[in-house]
């Protein structure tokens, strides 16, 4: 009886082809900006000289977990199939866990901008709700950990995230300083909506925000002073927080107590981060 349960049991994941055209992207793949297309071609280029390297990861009933610009490429190629592991085990576990994979894969497979990482930061919030927090933890800090900063710092870039699209697009091209892009938020919808009208008529973003504070007229001299050291101070903190990611995941070599001397430090950078940045 134990011989025939075993060989009724669903595999964790299998390997087949599927057809290309029946296959959908999960809606977790919104999170994150669309491959270029000249990316897209690239790898098109190079699935036809050396075949797909990786399967793509999908649900049982073909939703795309992982491999969205392999899937893209070998639509491109005009192929009619494409190989596909299929992850049973995730499925098993819920949409919750098919999610976390599904933004884990695309954080360690795409360089994304501050505000792209908010973003995702808000959705592992989400999925990882029910997880337990180790005593003396915050869960933002859990989170934020995955994107190498603290959750104080995080939740600041979120403030961003609520103001309006032209604001948003200044900080993320370098136009604004962060802390002057977060006190948006805190303004009336009306002066919020202004602030934007005039960043969209060209105007400065410092300047259409000292309207309403007078303070940010002196930020941009202030910012291009502090730029180079705050370049190399986020430089250090992300692989601080990397280190750390790995060495929870039991990625590395380390002892209980050299994980918590780890996670001291990393939580001291941060803070340094935090106030060296954001202020």
């Amino acid at each position: 009886m134990a011989t025939n349960q075993n060989r009724l049991r669903k595999p964790k994941s299998a390997t087949e082809e599927r057809q290309v055209d029946e296959l959908t992207l999960h809606e977790g793949h919104k999170i994150f900006p669309e491959p270029r297309e000249h990316e897209t071609a690239q790898l098109a280029e190079d699935v036809k000289d050396r075949g797909l390297q990786h399967p793509i990861e999908i649900t049982p009933d073909g939703v795309i977990i992982a491999g969205q610009r392999r899937w893209l490429a070998t639509k491109k190629l005009g192929r009619s199939t494409i190989r596909c592991r299929v992850r049973h085990d995730l499925a098993e576990k819920g949409p919750h866990a098919i999610l976390q994979h599904l933004l884990a894969d695309n954080l360690h497979r795409r360089h994304l901008s501050k505000l792209q990482q908010a973003r995702a930061y808000l959705e592992f919030l989400k999925v990882s709700k029910d997880r337990p927090v180790p005593p003396g933890r915050e869960r933002r800090d859990l989170v934020a950990a995955y994107f190498g900063c603290s959750g104080r710092r995080m939740e600041r870039l979120v403030r961003i995230l609520e103001t309006p699209r032209a604001v948003q697009e200044a900080y993320e091209a370098g136009k604004l300083k962060q802390v002057t892009a977060e006190s948006v938020a805190g303004l009336r919808p009306a002066q919020q909506h202004e602030i934007a009208a005039a960043i969209e008529a060209g105007e400065c973003p410092y300047a259409a925000i000292a309207k309403f504070l007078p303070q940010a007229a002196a930020q941009p001299d202030q910012q291009k002073r502090q730029q180079p050291a705050q370049d190399s101070l986020q430089e250090v903190v992300t692989a601080v927080g990397k280190l750390l990611t790995s060495a929870e995941r039991g990625e590395l070599t380390t002892s209980s107590t050299e994980i918590a001397c780890l996670r001291r430090i990393g939580e001291r950078l941060f803070e340094y981060c935090d106030s060296a940045m954001c202020s």
